[in-house]
């Protein structure tokens, strides 16, 4: 069977328009990035996971109570929305599978760029070097978006909200934030999470590009039909 330049272009856009729908068979969309839903669609612990308008950063450093908060010096507001996940970690570090405080969620999407904000608070001091983290994972990916922790901010020191970002290929993921006490079961740091979504796929400007050529292909593709053969001698 002979197939013409239009039914090429055809049949290429229906494989585009089917393959986010292949790739939401199983695993539902990224949903509630916002955590205005409080922690629906997440997997986590809600005793040791807050959603919250507002969190304080505090500064413990001269205090002479060992687990005194101490005043807070810098707040943390929204990126998007009204509110944001805030993660902390109980008892001290020693299994990385057993006592890290995880929010994940499991997710599928037809192709595009996962994005989102975290930040880092410290809530201890060297030697106890807790650390945050978020992950994602699947299709044979496993790439840190995100990563800090006392070693790399300072005692009691905290990040900025940081965006991170990577493009997915279609296909199942799950997106996972962490926070780890380490060597002690007292003062815990804290991880925060906002914003966490993923674009349309393709973009727009995507769209365009591809019809763009494939158009290109089929006029080419018609214009060689339809040059005249050559009188042979």
């Amino acid at each position: 069977m002979r197939l013409t330049a239009s039914r090429l272009t055809w049949m290429a856009l229906a494989t585009l328009c089917l393959a986010p729908a292949l790739a939401r068979a199983g695993a539902p969309p990224l949903q509630n990035g916002g955590f205005e839903s409080n922690l629906d669609n997440w997997i986590g612990d809600d005793a040791l996971i807050a959603v919250s308008p507002i969190f304080l950063h505090r500064d413990a450093r001269g205090s002479a109570v060992r687990g005194d908060l101490g005043p807070p010096i810098y707040q943390y507001d929204p990126k998007e929305g009204f509110t944001f996940a805030v993660l902390s970690a109980d008892g001290q570090f020693s299994d990385p599978d057993t006592n890290v405080t995880k929010l994940s969620q499991l997710f599928s999407t037809g192709g595009g760029r996962l994005t989102g904000f975290a930040a880092f608070s410290a809530g201890d001091y060297a030697p106890y070097l807790d650390f945050g983290y978020v992950k994602i994972f699947g299709m044979g990916l496993s790439q840190t978006l995100f990563s800090s922790g006392v070693s790399a901010v300072g005692d009691y020191g905290r990040t900025d909200w940081t965006r991170f970002g990577i493009n997915l290929a279609a296909g199942e993921y799950t997106i996972e934030a962490g926070i780890a006490n380490v060597g002690d079961d007292l003062q815990s740091s804290f991880l925060l999470l906002d914003d966490v979504s993923i674009g349309p796929v393709p973009e727009p400007a995507t769209w365009a590009l591809m019809l763009s050529g494939f158009f290109s292909l089929g006029a080419m593709l018609r214009r060689r039909r339809l040059v005249p053969a050559r009188a042979r001698r």
